[in-house]
């Protein structure tokens, strides 16, 4: 049993290595196409499924980038990616922590 266990793990393990070596950002897994979306920054990048092409607005100004859903404006915000310094990150942090403490 032990055999087998070794040959079943030995030929399990290269099916895993080879599944992982797919080029990433080429489709979703049902096959539809995927977008890249860059930050004029350059600080990210995130890929989008294509089917939001038409659907999804996406306003970014120099601090964060937020993604609508067209129909739905002005309410439809589906999510906000905001970019902070490391200084501003810290002060947040700081005033985050004295928050706490007070409650």
């Amino acid at each position: 049993m032990k055999q087998f266990t070794w040959i079943f793990w030995f030929a399990l393990i290269p099916l895993f290595i080879l599944a992982s070596c797919s080029s990433p950002g080429s489709s979703s897994q049902d096959g539809e196409l995927i977008r890249q979306f860059k930050s004029k920054a350059g600080d990210f990048a995130l890929h989008i499924p294509k089917s939001w092409e038409g659907k999804v607005e996406i306003e970014e100004t120099e601090e964060r980038v937020v993604f609508s859903h067209a129909a739905n404006k002005p309410g439809g915000v589906l999510f906000i990616i905001q970019t902070w310094s490391r200084e501003k990150w810290d002060a947040e942090a700081i005033k985050a922590s004295f928050a706490l403490l007070r409650e």
